[in-house]
């Protein structure tokens, strides 16, 4: 079911020092690693979402329910909350996450609160036998840091 969801999408969220930001997510994985349950998210380094992820020790998913909130999620994808606040832009409440320090996004149908477990940067060389993957996904070399987040509470 998760995967349903995230292939419409869903508003990854980091708050640091009382800055919040939000991108579109539509990959990640739920599972258990280490003993714990666990929400697996890719991000770009050059994300602002990731900036303040290195200094933040949690974070949160928003999953809207299906065919909600598109023009939203798109527009979380293309800009970046560097240069505007995309949550004012788009009138959508933040509230506080019920076990962490984070933001949720009101109206969403699903939510995860996630502590940072582990996160490092994809190798190039990981790719096994995927080189297609590696050229359609990161012609640039912009490789993905995977995060680990142990899932502190779901609902």
């Amino acid at each position: 079911m998760l995967n349903e969801q995230l292939a419409n999408g869903a508003f990854l969220t980091v708050e640091y020092d009382g800055k919040a930001n939000s991108m579109t997510i539509g990959w990640g994985m739920e599972g258990r690693c280490w003993n714990r349950p666990v929400f697996v998210a890719m991000i770009r380094p050059s994300r602002f979402t990731f900036e303040l992820m290195k200094k933040a020790k949690t974070f949160t998913v928003s999953i809207p329910a299906e065919g909600e909130m598109k023009k939203e999620l798109i527009h979380f994808g293309k800009v970046s909350g560097r240069s505007e606040n995309k949550f004012r832009s788009c009138g959508i409440i933040l509230k506080d996450a019920k076990e962490i320090p984070g933001k949720i996004l009101e109206g969403c149908q699903s939510y995860y609160e996630c502590r940072i477990l582990f996160s490092q940067q994809m190798d190039s060389n990981g790719f096994v036998g995927s080189e297609l993957i590696r050229h359609a996904f990161y012609p640039q070399g912009d490789y993905h840091y995977i995060v680990f987040g142990e899932i502190v509470e779901k609902y």
